[in-house]
């Protein structure tokens, strides 16, 4: 049931070929991939504006609400020094 040296050496041959086109790539390669493959008229990044205006949102109002409950909890304190 052992592999025979051919499907061995045939094995090592295909992962040294990926590696080696892992190592050729650089930064500026990605970058240019990245650019063709994505822009923000296309449908994901429309889609990537979206989830970014939902995040925008949601930042403002968790703002708002810190802001209503502290003037809230002011106003409660204010209110219970004017009952005493």
């Amino acid at each position: 049931m052992g592999e025979s040296k051919v499907e061995v050496l045939k094995a090592k041959s295909e992962e040294h070929i990926e590696e080696i086109a892992l190592a050729r790539l650089t930064e500026e390669d990605l970058w240019k991939l990245s650019q063709d493959s994505l822009s923000v008229w296309s449908w994901t990044g429309f889609r990537l504006g979206l989830i970014m205006f939902v995040h925008g949102c949601n930042q403002v109002s968790l703002e708002i609400n810190i802001i209503f409950f502290d003037l809230l909890q002011k106003l409660t304190f204010i209110a219970g020094r004017l009952r005493r």
